[in-house]
């Protein structure tokens, strides 16, 4: 599975999977309208492709913090 996660990259950036660091996850309603081909987008290219397409919010929720 790691030889799979190092070849992803993503479709606009070219910056690989491995070096995304946080997931950003949309419902697939927004995904196939930011996305219509698939593929794989970083958190940043997504947010640029959701600005083009006129969204200026994107609401998230961050999983798993620890707190110290």
């Amino acid at each position: 599975m790691k030889k799979t996660l190092k070849r992803l990259s993503c479709i606009d950036c070219k910056t690989p999977y491995t070096e995304f660091g946080l997931d950003l996850v949309i419902p697939d309603q927004q995904w196939e309208y930011i996305c219509p081909g698939g593929g794989v987008l970083c958190p940043n290219c997504i947010c640029k492709r959701a600005e083009k397409l006129g969204g200026t919010v994107i609401l998230a929720w961050v999983d798993r913090i620890k707190k110290d």
